[in-house]
């Protein structure tokens, strides 16, 4: 991916002229890394000490500091939880499984940190179990047909008889 092209992927107004020239080692180190997919969003800000690009991709949470273009990267798997903090309003908190906290600062508005937030969190969550498949309704008929019978309710030529009704429908 041309890191001109990370201003499509832009949280509020990051990449303009002057941020794409003063941070073009650190996106240019994104591109290579992330490639063509994957990158979610992009942001400015100030962490671990440093100014730089937090990225978001499908599965990671990317760190490229803007002097020396080095990438740290955290598995979002391995994010706990993640707000802004309500005291500064643009400072995005982590907190990973290990214990360990990461907080960036975000250069954008309070918005831009919530949805920013809120993006990592989403990511982070693992995904929805999947609903388990409805009953056949051949199958509900054939159970309920076996429990009358069970019971009493129907003699067993009756039981035969509309258990093999209901198969020749198949």
């Amino acid at each position: 991916m041309p890191w001109r092209d990370f201003q499509d992927l832009a949280v509020g107004a990051l990449l303009d002229a002057r941020a794409l020239a003063r941070f073009a080692r650190c996106l240019d180190a994104l591109a290579d890394l992330v490639g063509d997919n994957a990158l979610l969003a992009v942001v400015q800000v100030h962490g671990a000490g440093a100014e730089g690009i937090l990225a978001l991709t499908v599965d990671e949470l990317l760190f490229a500091a803007e002097h020396d273009a080095d990438i740290t990267g955290e598995p979002l798997a391995d994010v706990r939880t993640c707000f802004v903090n309500p005291d500064s309003r643009t400072e995005i908190v982590m907190t990973l499984n290990d214990g360990s906290v990461l907080e960036f600062d975000l250069r954008g508005s309070p918005e831009d940190a919530h949805w920013f937030a809120s993006s990592i969190w989403s990511s982070a969550l693992p995904p929805p179990p999947a609903a388990a498949p409805a009953p056949s309704p051949v199958r509900s008929r054939l159970t309920e047909l076996k429990e009358l019978h069970d019971s009493g309710l129907i003699t067993s030529e009756d039981y035969e008889l509309r258990r093999r009704a209901i198969l020749e429908e198949l």
